[in-house]
C-alpha cells in the first residue's frame, strides 16, 4: 500500500532556488533507469532543482491521488515510493493505474513554501509487462480486432506490426464483407527515424492508450521502425 502522507512529505520539500535567467535544461528521461537508478536520479532531482526546472521530461509510474493533489510514482528496491506531484488538466486515470507522462518539471509557491511538480503535456494508460504480441500477416485484421477489444489487459505489452507508413500511424487498408474498406493499424511514437510517409514499416512499441473526443485510442510508445517489404495490400475481411 503506498504512503500518500510520505509521499507528500517527499514532494513538498522545501525548495530555495532562483532558476532566474537559468537556461532551459537538457531533457530528463527517467524510464530509461532501473529502479534502483531512478530513485538515485529523483534524490539528484530534489536535491538540485533549480539545476532541472523547465526540464522536459518523461516518466512510467503508477497514478494514485490525495485530497487535491495527484501523484506519479514508482517504488523504489527499499520498497519506498517515490516521484513527482502530478499535474494533468485532462481526464484523470484510476487510482493504481499504470501511466506514461510527458512534461515538464515546475515549482510553485504555496504559502511561504515552494514546491515541485510534473506538469503534464501528454499522458497515456499503460503498464509494465513483459508480454510480446505479433499482428500477424495471415490473421492481421482478426488479432487487431482482438488487441482492441481486449486492450486493458495488455496494456504494457511490446507489440509488433508491419504496415504502410502513415506519418504517426502504421496501417494497412482493409476491405470488408459489407462494401467498406479503410484504414486500420495503430498509432505510434517512436525513438528511431522515422521513413518516408508511404513505406513499408515494421513497428514494436509499448501498448498505450489515451482518451480522445470520448474514445479509447491505442498507440504504441518508444516505437523502433525497421524498414520491411511490401506484403498484401488491402486485406480482405473473411466470412
Amino acid at each position: 500500500m503506498i504512503d500518500l502522507k510520505r509521499i507528500l512529505f517527499f514532494a513538498c520539500l522545501l525548495l530555495t532556488f532562483c532558476a532566474c535567467g537559468q537556461k532551459t535544461p537538457p531533457a530528463v528521461d527517467l524510464d530509461l533507469y532501473s529502479d534502483r537508478g531512478f530513485a538515485v536520479k529523483m534524490e539528484e532531482i530534489f536535491a538540485d532543482p533549480s539545476a532541472y526546472e523547465g526540464a522536459a521530461v518523461r516518466l512510467t509510474g503508477q497514478y494514485y491521488a490525495s485530497e487535491d493533489y495527484a501523484y506519479i510514482l514508482r517504488t523504489a528496491p527499499d520498497g519506498a515510493a517515490c516521484g513527482f506531484e502530478l499535474a494533468w488538466a485532462g481526464e484523470k486515470p484510476e487510482s493504481g493505474q499504470w501511466i506514461l507522462a510527458v512534461g515538464r518539471i515546475k515549482s510553485y509557491m504555496e504559502g511561504d513554501r515552494r514546491y515541485l511538480q510534473l506538469c503534464a503535456e501528454q499522458l497515456y494508460e499503460t503498464g509494465r509487462s513483459e508480454e510480446r504480441i505479433e499482428i500477424s500477416e495471415n490473421a492481421f485484421l482478426t488479432d487487431l480486432a482482438q488487441l482492441y477489444e481486449t486492450a486493458g489487459e495488455h496494456l504494457g505489452a511490446r507489440v509488433t506490426l508491419t504496415g504502410l507508413n502513415g506519418g504517426g500511424y502504421v496501417y494497412r487498408t482493409a476491405e470488408y464483407l459489407d462494401g467498406r474498406a479503410g484504414p486500420v493499424g495503430l498509432e505510434f511514437l517512436s525513438l528511431s527515424e522515422v521513413p518516408e510517409e508511404g513505406t513499408w514499416i515494421t513497428v514494436t512499441g509499448t501498448l498505450s492508450a489515451y482518451e480522445r473526443e470520448g474514445e479509447t485510442v491505442l498507440t504504441l510508445i518508444d516505437g523502433y521502425i525497421t524498414a520491411a517489404e511490401p506484403a498484401q495490400q488491402p486485406i480482405k475481411e473473411t466470412p
